[in-house]
């Protein structure tokens, strides 16, 4: 019965290591399948070999005993591999969501700075359309002076215009009345020269 026990582990080892070297690097789950089925393996191994040794005499089946200790050192330490590959790869699936978990945090406030930007920009192109109106409303109100200003200006050379003629009219009245006024005075002086001449001749 031992030796048919270090056969068929013998066996197993075979086909497990060579079942390994085929395939390609197992997933976290299939590592945990496969300690646990290492670890069944590694029980059921030691327990045989409890039990052949409370059996079986130490003389008679020492080689035996050597071979099933190193099947069970061999399988212990392919155990340990698996089980710190096992380690490995959760600690690098950790870090993996670690870095998804950073990517995740920073695509989160990037999307906040772009619908930040949006807002601003929203924000900017509505000061802008007011900036623009009330541009236009002043262009509108400057028109509006410079017409009144046009009108006023028309309004103020005829003005001056008006008060031109105004004083040419008041400087020809002047001119008259002067002239009129030395026509009556040449009268008067004519009127005195003859009023003295008759006086004259009465004396």
């Amino acid at each position: 019965q031992l030796q048919m026990t270090l056969k068929n582990q013998e066996a197993l080892i075979r086909q497990k290591s060579n079942a390994e070297q085929q395939t390609t690097a197992p997933s976290t789950d299939e590592l945990s399948d496969l300690i646990a089925e290492k670890d069944q393996e590694l029980r059921a191994l030691r327990d045989e070999l409890h039990r052949e040794k409370d059996r079986t005499q130490p003389d008679q089946q020492m080689g035996d005993i050597n071979r099933l200790e190193s099947i069970n050192k061999m399988l212990t330490e392919e155990l340990n591999q698996i089980k710190s590959s096992n380690e490995s790869l959760t600690r690098t699936l950790e870090d993996s969501q670690n870095h998804n978990k950073s990517l995740s945090v920073k695509l989160e406030e990037k999307d906040k700075e772009i619908d930040s930007e949006k807002k601003n920009a929203l924000k900017r192109d509505k000061t802008i359309q007011g900036l623009t109106q009330v541009l236009r409303n002043k262009e509108k109100e400057i028109e509006e002076l410079c017409q009144q200003i046009e009108d006023r200006d028309d309004a103020l050379a005829k003005a001056r215009e008006a008060a031109h003629k105004a004083q040419l009219q008041k400087y020809q009245g002047v001119e008259e009345h002067q002239n009129l006024l030395m026509e009556k005075q040449t009268e008067l002086a004519q009127l005195k020269g003859e009023h003295h001449a008759k006086v004259l001749e009465a004396q």
